[in-house]
């Protein structure tokens, strides 16, 4: 088998025929465990792509065409299309990591889509065409440390929210929890993971109850470097009315400080890992890791780089969900804040998101574009529908909350969206550049000018521009004229042009007219010729 960096078997467009021929070789395979009606949704989303009908693969044709629900199925009652698509995924995966490691063409199914995916994998001398992809994560059962075996309830529970919760997070790809009959150690079950599995990174943990109190440890790993890279502790006091909160509780903290992309160790791994051997690396998963790293550093660079990277992942993956509503982010910044000289793409990308949703509607960071979209666009109604629907998924990683906070207060819920925004930053210390700036907005547009020169003094230093813009804004309006002109100083290193677009960049994001012009009055007064 492959070492856990070498470079990964190239992908291709296998012809209908090869697809039915495999689509044969999964549905009679003895491994492939499923039931009667999962297999007739897997031929049917197979036979249907094939033919060219993607657009008959929602929800609610699959219920009446392969589940025979006719026309009184309601999605919200009935989620037996969710159900038996969850179960056909993970039936995928546990087929291809096992006895179809070496098949010719893969098929699988995007989170969020019901559109199957198809490629055909072209071998290199000595290397296994294995199901690889370059983000997987492993989650292995969690031990029961009590003194009572029943007490396992804790360790299968958090197990059990851990795999939802990353469920949702479309870059990571999640692999069952094997377990080789050779292995003696961990660190033979973690090679094992890697050289048959492809498995980048790891979980594990334990839970002990004592008493009325429980103590909770995880680990991450790095497989590609063999070592420990995260551990977290988690003690809680055992309540038989919130069992069901605490588990929940516990993997959101786990999933937001080690696993996700925006504020977890994996995240901040991979944005490190961004421009190192570049040509090795996927299409699709050197455009997102580069995304993520235009949103924790906005400058014109990281945009460049991931528009670059985006455009040619698209190109090869014209229907990806992720790279469409990546695509209109960037689309939609290269005006807003100035990185390309283009005419306003409101109706474009609003495009761009519609289809994203179209081919996965449960695709939650699809969904948070769609909102910074809408408040881009003003649509402030459709905007607050559309974060509801959000904050409303219990599923989704805190994250994407978080993230949805920005656009919720932006709009003018200040109040609320700061504090759903303090919350998961008071949990975490890493979070993306932009979660600080509605609390320097909330205190300027109240003219508490001095507070909200302390939170412009420590908002990070990425590189992005409206740092220095909102200081030397803040300066003026005090009238501390040298502070205002470093600041300006700052600015107009990184936009030139900022005078001429100044309106522009705030009334992008921002949807207060009376707080943009404050906020272009406290520019005049630093001295800048607007």
């Amino acid at each position: 088998m492959p070492s856990a960096d070498a470079t990964p078997p190239q992908s291709l467009e296998p012809s209908a025929r090869e697809i039915r021929q495999q689509l044969a070789r999964i549905e009679t395979a003895r491994c492939f465990r499923v039931s009667n009606r999962q297999l007739r949704l897997l031929s049917h989303l197979v036979n249907e792509t094939i033919a060219g009908r993607k657009e008959k693969l929602s929800q609610r044709y699959l219920a009446d065409d392969v589940f025979a629900r006719g026309p009184e199925f309601d999605p919200e009652k009935d989620a037996i299309v969710r159900v038996e698509m969850r179960k056909l995924r993970q039936a995928l995966t546990t087929y291809y990591a096992e006895d179809g490691a070496s098949d010719p063409v893969i098929i699988t199914i995007p989170n969020g889509s019901y559109v199957p995916r198809f490629s055909a994998m072209s071998p290199r001398p000595g290397v296994s065409t294995g199901f690889a992809t370059p983000l997987r994560l492993a989650i292995a059962g969690f031990q029961n440390l009590s003194d009572q075996a029943r007490d396992g309830w804790m360790a299968e529970g958090i197990h059990t929210e851990l795999m939802t919760l990353l469920s949702r997070i479309p870059e990571l790809q999640l692999v069952p929890p094997h377990e080789p009959t050779s292995a003696t150690d961990d660190r033979q079950r973690f090679l094992w993971l890697r050289e048959q599995h492809q498995v980048r990174f790891a979980l594990d943990g334990s839970t002990r109850l004592v008493g009325r109190g429980v103590r909770v440890n995880v680990f991450l790993y790095d497989l590609a470097a063999d070592r420990q890279v995260w551990s977290g502790r988690y003690d809680r006091v055992v309540d038989p009315d919130s069992l069901l909160d605490i588990c929940e509780d516990i993997a959101r903290s786990v999933v937001a400080e080690a696993a996700d992309l925006f504020t977890g160790f994996i995240g901040r791994s991979l944005q490190r890992e961004a421009g190192m051997e570049s040509n090795q690396q996927d299409p699709v998963y050197k455009a997102q890791i580069l995304f993520h790293r235009y949103l924790q550093n906005t400058t014109d660079a990281t945009y460049r780089d991931a528009h670059v990277a985006i455009q040619h992942s698209r190109r090869l993956n014209p229907e990806n969900p992720m790279l469409l509503a990546m695509d209109a982010d960037l689309l939609r910044a290269g005006y807003a804040l100035g990185f390309q000289d283009t005419d306003n793409p409101a109706d474009h990308v609003l495009t761009l998101n519609q289809q994203a949703l179209r081919l996965a509607p449960n695709c939650v960071p699809c969904r948070v574009s769609l909102c910074f979209t809408l408040l881009f666009r003003r649509e402030i109604n459709r905007l607050n529908e559309e974060i509801e629907t959000i904050l409303n998924d219990h599923t989704a990683p805190t994250s994407y909350h978080a993230d949805t906070a920005v656009p919720l207060a932006l709009s003018g819920q200040w109040e609320r969206g700061c504090q759903i925004l303090q919350q998961s930053m008071s949990g975490n210390v890493t979070h993306p550049h932009y979660f600080q700036y509605p609390f320097f907005l909330r205190e300027y547009r109240s003219a508490n000018y001095t507070q909200a020169a302390e939170i412009g003094r420590r908002l990070a230093d990425t590189g992005f521009f409206w740092r220095p813009m909102l200081n030397a804004a803040v300066s003026g309006q005090i009238g501390d004229r040298e502070s205002g002109q470093r600041h300006l100083d700052e600015l107009l290193k990184v936009r030139p042009d900022v005078a001429q677009h100044a309106e522009r960049f705030l009334a992008s994001y921002i949807a207060e007219d009376s707080l943009i012009e404050s906020l272009l009055d406290g520019l005049r007064r630093a001295g800048l010729s607007l």
